[in-house]
């Protein structure tokens, strides 16, 4: 079924975006306010980036290991999206099937796929996407 199933069909089309220029304090609000693990990165309209709850732990980690500061003014001060970013992501089409999101995904290197047409980004998909058409498919 998953040969059928077009991207379009699964991916989330209301994605919050951060840019280029996004305080620490923003993207963890984001992420926390509303319960996202990955978040993609624009720089005028353009899909630059993609960062992950991992990638914010990874920065505050990496901040606590050179005895820097962790207070909330010092990490707005020291973060920069453009370095913490996955750079030039992955990304699929919307017209791709969903099984073509599997065969990426099993890869293990990361758990979303932004879905974009000439770089401006149409929507996201996750893991949680792939099991709620699974889900889907099982009881119907």
């Amino acid at each position: 079924m998953t040969n059928t199933i077009k991207v379009t069909e699964i991916m989330t089309k209301s994605v919050i975006v951060a840019n280029v220029n996004s305080t620490f304090e923003q993207v963890m609000r984001f992420f926390t306010e509303s319960n996202i693990q990955h978040l993609p990165v624009t720089d005028n309209g353009a899909l630059v980036g993609m960062l992950s709850v991992k990638d914010m732990a990874d920065f505050v980690f990496k901040q606590v290991k050179k005895g820097l500061r962790v207070d909330l003014p010092s990490l707005n001060s020291s973060f920069k999206v453009s370095e913490e970013m996955t750079s030039n992501p992955i990304t699929i089409g919307p017209e791709e099937t969903a099984y073509h999101i599997v065969e990426i995904l099993a890869e293990g290197k990361f758990q979303a796929l932004p879905v974009t047409v000439n770089n401006e980004l149409q929507g996201i998909v996750t893991n949680k996407d792939l099991v709620r058409m699974l889900r889907w498919e099982y009881t119907h």
